[in-house]
């Protein structure tokens, strides 16, 4: 059975006997905390639960000589990267890439992209810049497309997305359980 926004708000409520405004009404953040209970079970939910539905393939330009590449905005797990047309890439710790790419002048160096890892950006994190790239070694040598394959975020309900997104969406999961 899938249920409205509206339904799933009201189902809460009354689980945790609480209809106080403090729950309910946008905070400073403008964002209500029930709404943000809500996006975090769907977050929760969308790592744990490995459906195909979820999944997206898409590439990406690696500029040369640049070790560094933006995620894309949907990804909450990465699948895998590969050079496209080429070999899969290894994923590995941020550390071992910051060592194996910190001279980032020396062109010598460069050569086709084997490894990779999440790097974080440290600048502020907005909802365009997630302070997270990928971090490339060795560093390009040319311009390079990247595929990936990722498990993809996709829009929750809120109260502005009011209908059930695996009904209208998914429609095969949804009548699964019918």
């Amino acid at each position: 059975m899938g249920l409205t926004y509206v339904q799933l708000k009201q189902g809460i409520q009354d689980f945790l006997e609480n209809a106080a405004t403090d729950f309910t009404s946008a905070t400073g953040s403008g964002v209500a905390p029930i709404d943000v209970c809500i996006q975090l079970a769907e977050l929760r939910i969308a790592k744990e639960v490995d459906l195909t539905a979820f999944r997206k393939v898409g590439t990406f330009a690696v500029s040369q000589y640049s070790p560094t590449a933006v995620v894309p905005e949907d990804l909450i797990i990465p699948r895998y990267l590969r050079v496209q047309n080429g070999d899969f890439l290894l994923e590995k710790d941020e550390t071992f890439l910051k060592e194996f790419t910190k001279n980032t002048s020396t062109q010598s160096l460069a050569g086709v992209i084997r490894f990779y890892a999440l790097s974080q950006t440290g600048a502020t994190y907005t909802a365009t810049n997630r302070q997270t790239n990928f971090l490339f070694g060795p560093i390009p040598a040319l311009a390079t497309t990247v595929e990936i394959g990722y498990t993809m975020r996709v829009p929750g309900l809120s109260s502005v997305r009011l209908i059930r997104i695996l009904e209208t969406k998914h429609q095969t999961l949804y009548y699964m359980d019918h």
